[in-house]
Formats: C-alpha cells, sequence, structure tokens
C-alpha cells in the first residue's frame, strides 16, 4: 500500500477540474468573442461600403443569437470543461461544424420571423469568416492557457486512486505522467502481483476495505482499477465495495484497452459487450454521407459541364491523346475500380511499374502543368463519386501498383481503404500530397487517414471541404 504525496503545493484558491466557474468563463469567452466579431464586421463592412456604421443594436442581437445557438452543443456534450481544453486533440473540425450550425439557425429564424431582408449579406459572409477564426484561435488559446493553469497548479486536477497489481499500476502511472492529464495522483492500492494464482480471499478482502476507507479520507473523485480481466471476481469485488463512496470507478489500463482508442459499450439483446473496433461509419452515417455526396457531385457535374468541355478542347489541342486519364486504383474495402481524371501526362501508365510524377516531370503537358497544379485534373472524379466507387472526402485513392508497394512496407496500410477513397482528404489538405517516395512520406499519409477515418463526423468533412478550398497546405506539391 501506498500513498503518493502530490508534488505540487495547490493553491488554497485554485479551482478544481470540474469546476462550474470554468466553465461558465469559457462558455461567455465564446460567446463574447462571437458577439464581438458580429459588431466589429458589420461596422467594418458598412463603413466600407456605405461610409457609415450602419445599425450596431442589430449587430449585437444576431451576435448574441449566434453565440447562444454555437455553445449549446458544446454545453450539453460538456465540452466547457477543462477535460476538454487539456485534452489536446484537434477541435477546429468541430468547431467548424457547430459555427455551421448556428448560421443556419439563424437562417431559419430569420426566415419565420420574416427578418432576412434586414441584414446585409456581405456583412453575414464576413461575419461568418472573422467568427470562424475569431473562434478557432479562442480555442487555442484557451487550450494554452488551461495547459499553464494546470502545470502551475491553479486548476486542481481530479482526485484519482490507483488499485491493482504492480505491473498494470506502474503502466497505468506512466500514461498519466506521459499525458499530464488533469488529474492528481493521491493514492495507490498494490494487490499481490500473481492474481491468477490463489490468492487469501481474506487478506484480499481486507485490502480492498483499506482502500476503500483510504480513498474517503482523502475525497477520491475517480477510482481506476488495473487488475487483469481473467480476474473479473476480483474486479467485482472492488467495485461492490467502492460502491458505498461517492466516487466514479473506471477499469483501465490494460494493454487491450490502450489500442483500441474508440471502445464503447454495445448491447444485443440482453448480451453487452465492451466493442474494441466499430466499423468506421454506421448505416446512418452512411447514408448522411452518401447523400451529400450524390448531391454534391450531381450538382457540380451540371455546373461545371462548360468548364468540362472547355478543358477537354484544350488538352485536345495541346497533345494527341484522350481526353480522360482511366487508371485502375485501390478502392473500399480494396475492390478494384478506374479512376476518372484529365489527362495531364503524355503517358497512360497502368501496369505493375508506376513512375510517380516529379517536379518539372517532362511528361506533363503545358495544360496538364496547369491542370494539376490548381487541381483541375482531379474533377472528373465526380464520376466516380456517382458511381459509389469515391466520396468526396477521404483517404485519397493510389494505383494498385503503389498500393501493392506500401502494403508490404507498412503494416496497417490497408486499413486506410476501410472508407470509400475521396476526392480529397486530411492527409492532402495538411500537406501530404503528391509522390510518397519514402516510407516516412507514406506512413505521414497514413496516420492522417486512419486519423480521419476513426474520427469521422460531417463537421469533418466540410472542415476538409474549406481547407481543400482555402488552404495554401491543400495545393503543396502539386506538380
Amino acid at each position: 500500500m501506498t500513498t503518493i504525496e502530490s508534488n505540487r503545493r495547490f493553491r488554497t484558491a485554485a479551482l478544481p477540474a470540474h469546476s462550474v466557474v470554468f466553465t461558465i468563463l469559457a462558455l461567455l469567452a465564446d460567446v463574447l468573442v462571437i458577439c464581438g466579431a458580429a459588431v466589429v464586421s458589420g461596422i467594418a463592412y458598412h463603413m466600407f461600403t456605405y461610409g457609415a456604421v450602419g445599425a450596431p443594436g442589430r449587430y449585437v442581437i444576431v451576435g448574441v443569437s449566434a453565440g447562444l445557438i454555437f455553445v449549446l452543443p458544446f454545453l450539453i456534450r460538456g465540452d466547457y470543461g477543462v477535460r476538454a481544453y487539456s485534452a489536446s486533440e484537434p477541435s477546429h473540425g468541430r468547431i467548424f461544424f457547430v459555427w455551421v450550425y448556428a448560421f443556419l439557425c439563424l437562417g431559419i429564424i430569420g426566415f419565420l420571423t420574416k427578418t432576412t431582408h434586414i441584414y446585409s449579406r456581405g456583412w453575414l459572409l464576413i461575419f461568418f469568416v472573422v467568427g470562424l477564426l475569431s473562434l478557432i484561435a479562442l480555442n487555442a488559446i484557451l487550450e494554452r492557457v488551461t495547459t499553464m493553469l494546470i502545470e502551475s497548479g491553479r486548476i486542481v486536477g481530479r482526485r484519482m486512486m490507483l488499485i491493482g497489481t504492480p505491473r498494470e499500476i506502474r503502466e497505468c502511472t506512466e500514461q498519466i505522467v506521459q499525458r499530464h492529464a488533469n488529474m492528481n495522483l493521491l493514492a495507490t492500492e498494490i494487490l499481490p502481483g500473481d492474481l491468477v494464482a490463489q490468492v487469501d480471499a481474506e487478506s484480499l478482502q481486507r485490502m480492498i476495505t483499506e482502500a476503500t476507507v483510504r480513498a474517503r479520507s482523502l475525497s477520491v473523485d475517480d477510482v481506476v482499477i488495473a487488475i487483469p480481466w481473467q480476474r473479473d471476481d476480483i474486479i467485482q469485488s472492488i467495485v461492490q465495495q467502492f460502491a458505498d463512496l461517492p466516487v466514479s470507478v473506471h477499469i483501465g489500463c490494460t494493454r487491450i484497452l490502450r489500442a483500441a482508442p474508440n471502445l464503447h459499450i454495445s448491447q444485443f439483446s440482453h448480451l453487452k459487450t465492451i466493442t474494441l473496433v466499430s466499423a468506421p461509419l454506421g448505416p446512418l452515417q452512411l447514408l448522411i454521407k452518401r447523400g451529400i455526396d450524390v448531391g454534391i457531385a450531381g450538382t457540380a457535374l451540371v455546373l461545371l459541364a462548360p468548364l468540362f468541355l472547355a478543358i477537354g478542347v484544350l488538352i485536345k489541342r495541346s497533345s494527341p491523346g484522350p481526353v480522360f486519364f482511366r487508371q485502375r486504383r485501390g478502392g473500399y474495402n480494396l475492390a478494384e475500380f478506374r479512376i476518372w481524371k484529365f489527362r495531364t501526362m503524355s503517358t497512360l501508365d497502368d501496369g505493375e511499374h508506376i513512375v510517380q510524377a516529379k517536379r518539372d516531370d517532362a511528361r506533363v503537358t503545358p495544360i496538364g502543368r496547369f491542370l494539376r497544379r490548381y487541381n483541375f485534373d482531379e474533377l472528373p472524379q465526380l464520376i466516380n463519386v456517382l458511381q459509389g466507387e469515391m466520396s468526396i472526402v477521404g483517404p485519397r485513392p493510389h494505383a494498385l501498383a503503389h498500393d501493392k508497394e506500401a502494403t508490404r512496407k507498412i503494416e496497417a496500410y490497408s486499413r486506410r481503404l476501410n472508407v470509400r477513397p475521396g476526392i480529397t482528404g486530411w492527409a492532402q489538405v495538411n500537406g501530404f500530397r503528391g509522390p510518397t517516395l519514402t516510407v516516412d512520406l507514406m506512413q505521414a499519409r497514413l496516420e492522417h487517414d486512419l486519423y480521419y477515418i476513426e474520427n469521422w463526423s460531417l463537421g469533418f468533412d466540410l472542415y476538409i471541404l474549406f481547407l481543400t478550398l482555402f488552404s495554401p497546405r491543400a495545393y503543396a506539391n502539386s506538380f
């Protein structure tokens, strides 16, 4: 049995990690920033366009309304607590999605109240961009400030006790130190190391009882059980005894849990299971994503038909060969399909050995260089989207020869095709496009693709589309 003294001298005025004060301050910060963005963008737009400040009162009304709509989903999810701001996980996609949702709600409110004609569409567009950038900047600032407050002791982490075998306790402690999470490890209760063997039940029960007494005296918030899962009898005994305390009891720190970042509880009739790995998208998510794909692809093909015709004429005049380039690519669940692209090279490689394009490649035609620079060569893949072979957003499909090579070098490579490949993706908007000439480049692209698959949401897709159009990194290595 070991008690761990805190390595920090916490101030008496420190806030607890679950403080309501922190939640209120973070929530108000979002509302004030949104309101400020509305007022500043409104005054700037009207001064530039009409030479007058307009009606600041209206900007405040719209700003406050947008702010209240924006904070509600985050408040319901509990995303205004210390834990959310110290999680060190990217949240820009979620902010973008909720911000779009807030504007859609404003549009519905304006339609129902017949007030849409009062507000300038130019100002609202500027407000959307300024508000989004301000919220992303504020979130980054709050994450940094939260980390500083935790490190300085002004925010006290949740009070935790570990109970388990020496090996699991050691691994769990290492995880806490490495993550530097907002928690304060107060004590550990070390049980006999070989729990698989027969253990004196009376001695074990006495140790668990002593652990509950210690947890109560230390006002522990969370108890983490770190015991091999095959001893479910001991785990159940610990849970039953700690149920008499006002604490949260968790099972954790095992290797199988660390290897499953998105685990959750599932129930099949009366059978409950811990789901370690799930299909990337559920039936409803697949339906929503497919509906959006078809809607965007169909509309874009109709609107871009004149552009397609013009590009086709330029390709035929610039070099001999077909307008479109067809090549076998790896698709969903490793299914093979033939991709549509505008031809940008003098060659039409589709064999066992395909030379990737490089900077100043002599095979690229003059018009092809322009098309590749601005991603126009990818537009015909909208046909693949309508055919159900691709999605608007997803991991980029590679030539079959390159897929085979990467699969031999990287063990988890084939996981990137557990969803439909996309015209654009998370790796591409982060600068990982173009040739993958080294294993490190392939690994970096794979990590971004897997992150997208594991964290998919409609908001994430919209965020990637936004970056595809406006981020300079999305155009990097385009040659």
